[in-house]
């Protein structure tokens, strides 16, 4: 009474464990279904927007604990409120820029700095280079900024010149980017993070939201793993599921619920053919009907109304077609000596007569090129001293239709000569 019972508690676990699989390939496609629609509404060019969003909300993590902080700290309660201000004043200023239809009160935004801080770094007011260099030079020059931002000290000569000639707003914002600037000798923030969110977020409108993020740490691992690899999550969970399925199918066919490794096999075969011969051929399907997300045609009738390829196509169907028929009519014979005579030595022409099957295709296609190239070719050289021919290219060219339907029987009628001496 024992065994039943042992069996019924396998089959109960491995249903279970079916289920629980089931589950997983579910949540993975419902989880990659929202990761695309987050994609589709942030508006943002490239997935790839997230996987820098991540990294460079530690970076301005870091730079704002391990650098603007303390330099805030050095100031008086008064002045970092005073400061604060003009933070708020010069983003808003930068974000009416970017996206001069919003109508959202940047004063309320947390994270000023941080967000002042990436905003620069993106779409700030453009230093010179000399500067550049002077400010990477000297760490202590920007709690001096930081200080003339106050209004209770003046700008050192050499930084003087780089806002004499602007005003009020834009003269603030060239100091906070003169303060950023010399922050970055120091800084933890990476010029391919930044190069990577710049490409994938080119709408200006876009950035804000994309600054946001960044500043509020709103990415994490796991959703930039998600939406960064969306499909492929999708076609894994419908993998899964499509196993779990095929799975239950097989056991309760068989009528026993025990992992097999012969079901195992397969699946991973059915996968493989899914993944890459079927599903290339369903994408590139897809793609032709739906070229611009709508049903059209149009890609079908260019490519069979381009002549080119259908001249293409014609000397396929002609080469497939003559190709079989030759290659029949020469293995034929051959598989009937072999097959249905006393030949002597049949056993050595059977091997001679599928000598080709062996031969590397490329191998084969060289040996060809060197024999019947119309210019410098074995035989061809060979048949114009034979027959004293006029020293011009010829007679026989291997770039020619016909010498493509030959070279191709020479490699394809072995098939045909096993299949048939076979059944002799």
């Amino acid at each position: 009474m024992q065994q039943p019972i042992i069996r019924d508690k396998k089959s109960l676990v491995t249903k279970i464990i079916l289920l629980i699989f089931l589950l997983a390939g579910l949540a993975l496609i419902i989880s990659g279904w929202q990761c695309m629609r987050i994609f589709s509404g942030s508006g943002f060019s490239s997935e790839s927007a997230f996987q820098a969003i991540y990294s460079l909300s530690d970076e301005i993590h870091t730079d704002y604990t391990a650098l603007i902080e303390p330099d805030l700290n050095a100031l008086s309660p008064s002045a970092r409120e005073k400061v604060l201000q003009s933070v708020y004043t010069a983003l808003e200023k930068t974000w009416m820029d970017l996206n001069p239809d919003s109508t959202a009160d940047v004063s309320l935004e947390k994270e000023p700095w941080k967000l002042l801080y990436i905003t620069y770094q993106i779409s700030g007011p453009k230093v010179s280079g000399s500067i550049k260099k002077m400010l990477s030079e000297d760490a202590s020059v920007s709690t001096q900024i930081l200080s003339a931002l106050t209004g209770d000290t003046q700008l050192p000569e050499s930084l003087a010149s780089s806002v004499s000639s602007l005003e009020g707003n834009e003269s603030e914002a060239m100091m906070f980017q003169l303060y950023f600037t010399s922050l970055s000798s120091r800084s933890h923030v990476k010029n391919e993070d930044i190069n990577l969110l710049k490409k994938s977020v080119r709408d200006k409108s876009s950035q804000p939201a994309a600054f946001r993020m960044i500043a509020y740490r709103q990415v994490s691992s796991l959703m930039q793993f998600f939406i960064g690899n969306s499909r492929t999550v999708i076609l894994a969970g419908c993998l899964l599921v499509l196993d779990v399925l095929l799975l239950a199918f097989f056991m309760a066919g068989e009528r026993t619920w025990h992992m097999d490794l012969k079901w195992i096999l397969i699946l991973v075969i059915i996968d493989f053919l899914l993944l890459f011969q079927l599903l290339p051929f369903v994408y590139m399907l897809i793609k032709a009907i739906f070229p611009d997300g709508s049903f059209s045609l149009e890609t079908l009738e260019r490519l069979y109304t381009y002549n080119l390829n259908l001249d293409a196509l014609k000397n396929t169907l002609i080469a497939s077609g003559a190709t079989m028929v030759l290659g029949t009519l020469i293995a034929f014979p051959l598989a009937w000596l072999v097959g249905r005579t006393n030949l002597y030595g049949r056993k050595f022409f059977r091997s001679l007569f599928v000598l080709t099957y062996m031969v590397p295709p490329y191998v084969g296609a060289m040996a060809w090129l060197r024999l019947l190239n119309p210019n410098v070719g074995t035989i061809n050289q060979y048949l114009r001293v034979l027959f004293a021919l006029p020293d011009t290219p010829g007679p026989l060219n291997v770039y020619s239709l016909p010498g493509l339907i030959w070279v191709l029987t020479t490699f394809y009628y072995p098939y045909a000569f096993i299949t048939i001496s076979r059944a002799m």
